[in-house]
């Protein structure tokens, strides 16, 4: 890999192979650094202008086709916001570049062999499937701290996502909860006193997902199931959540009553532990106001 020395992102040795590949991630690295003035606009016509129907050909070739553009683009992309420290102010400013993609105008009408026409950029085409890719192929976070950390970046810039209506990811965040909340060991068993690692790997990142889209969350859990992805609904619970599968009142107010237990439990750090104070506070809230912004 090849370091930047701005938010130490990196960018993986096969990126840099294609040109294109490799002049995006400048993009994405200058636009992303602290120091930045440069305009979410901006950087996303630098973007659109390497687009294949928008590039000149080199020579006799033609350029690639947009779906094969677009999947190579939306990896780097993702793979560089999972770099991105979960608090940090870039995280924001990634999704200041997604809306203006979305919005630049004159979108074109493409097809894309196996998901049909899409609109470039306002639909962002192939990002769902992308997201889908990275998401699974993140290996169990529990068991390496740089995987610890790109799940919760990753976890955070799709909370952002849906918290801004730009992707509905809820199957993600019902699967979050289940793996930090209903997953207790019994009592009696030896992994009940060892549940520190678990906790402190899954914890924050349920948490994240309360802080930045509790509203969005608590209005599917209202609505048994409604605005959710399909595939949510059909998510079954860890052992100590004995009630339906997918979003309801019930599950909500019984992550809130375990975010509660948590904030005391000594197995977890005290890092962790903050974190299921703030997820109960913003629940408590979210259920008060049910109005404003996640």
């Amino acid at each position: 890999m090849s370091h930047s020395p701005r938010l130490n992102l990196a960018v993986r040795d096969r990126f840099l192979k294609w040109t294109i590949t490799a002049k995006i991630f400048n993009i994405l690295d200058t636009y992303l650094r602290p120091s930045s003035t440069i305009a979410p606009i901006d950087a996303a016509q630098e973007i659109n202008q390497l687009f294949p129907l928008n590039r000149p050909t080199e020579g006799e070739e033609p350029n690639e086709e947009p779906i094969s553009f677009l999947w190579e683009m939306w990896e780097l992309v993702l793979d560089v916001v999972s770099q991105l420290p979960w608090d940090h102010p870039s995280q924001e400013r990634s999704i200041d570049l997604l809306k203006a993609l979305r919005s630049l105008p004159d979108p074109v009408m493409v097809d894309m062999p196996g998901f049909g026409e899409m609109r470039v950029w306002a639909d962002l085409p192939i990002l769902h499937p992308v997201l889908n890719e990275v998401y699974y192929g993140i290996d169990a976070p529990e068991f390496k701290e740089e995987e610890k950390f790109r799940s919760h970046n990753y976890n955070t810039f799709c909370a952002r996502m849906m918290r801004d209506s730009i992707r509905n990811r809820t199957t993600y965040a019902i699967c979050t909860m289940r793996d930090a909340l209903e997953v207790e060991p019994d009592y009696r068993a030896r992994a009940y006193h060892t549940q520190g690692p678990q906790l402190n790997t899954f914890v924050p990142i349920a948490a994240t997902w309360i802080m930045l889209a509790g509203n969005y969350l608590f209005h599917c859990s209202q609505d048994s199931g409604q605005g959710a992805e399909a595939d949510s609904q059909s998510i079954a619970g860890g052992r100590g959540w004995k009630g339906a599968n997918g979003y309801s009142l019930d599950r909500w107010r019984f992550w809130k009553r375990r975010f509660s237990e948590l904030k005391e439990q000594d197995q977890a750090s005290e890092e962790t532990r903050e974190f299921a104070r703030k997820a109960e506070d913003r629940m408590n809230k979210v259920e008060a106001n049910d109005v404003g912004s996640s």
